[in-house]
């Protein structure tokens, strides 16, 4: 199962801290990873194609990796899911849904998904 979450809905442009409204929200998802025991969590961090600098994120890499890892850890340390259920990915620019040619269609690119799996036990 897969939720996509507009960048914007998380976190403040060219940052990856989380919003604190997001935190209820987290927190169900946490629940429903916490009550599958074989369920697993795939937290992926994407961004458009215009490049970033600044002293903490080198690039787009940097920041789609830091988006999906603040996810991961909060869903961790303030939620309690285990660690080995869980997975952060980064893919910077190199998977949009749609073109970057325009405002529209960039925010569309700025996305975390969240990845759901269900091993059959």
């Amino acid at each position: 199962m897969l939720l996509s979450v507009p960048g914007k809905v998380l976190y403040e442009s060219g940052e990856a801290e989380l919003k604190p409204e997001m935190y209820a929200h987290l927190r169900k998802i946490a629940e429903l990873v916490r009550s599958k025991l074989s369920m697993t969590l795939r937290v992926d961090g994407h961004t458009d194609d215009i490049p970033i600098r600044t002293p903490i994120y080198a690039s787009n890499w940097e920041l789609s990796s830091a988006r999906a890892t603040a996810v991961i850890r909060f869903l961790i340390e303030e939620c309690g899911v285990p660690a080995d259920r869980l997975v952060a990915g980064g893919y910077a620019d190199t998977r949009p849904l749609a073109a970057n040619d325009g405002l529209k269609k960039r925010e569309k690119n700025r996305r975390v998904e969240f990845r759901f799996s269900v091993e059959p036990r």
